[in-house]
């Protein structure tokens, strides 16, 4: 039996991050794929898997992608839940 690695798994994954934000953040600042992934230093298909929601981002690439994009941090999270 092969083991999945959690965050490459198929399908979509529990939301640590909001997909929907960060292409929102990132469409409003003009920036493409490829040049925010430079700007937080990860690679373009990196970010193309978090936007599709199909990886995870770990805090300090949350904030990296934040900081490249000028927003708090906590704008790219998903909203609480009540």
């Amino acid at each position: 039996m092969t083991a999945t690695h959690p965050t490459r798994s198929r399908g979509r994954l529990p939301r640590d991050h909001s997909p929907e934000a960060l292409r929102r953040h990132r469409v409003a600042s003009g920036l493409s794929r490829p040049a925010l992934a430079k700007a937080a230093g990860i690679s373009p298909s990196h970010l193309a898997e978090l936007e599709n929601n199909t990886r995870n981002a770990g805090p300090r690439t949350l904030v990296a992608l934040a900081e490249a994009l000028g927003v708090p941090a906590s704008d790219l999270m998903p909203p609480a839940r009540s």
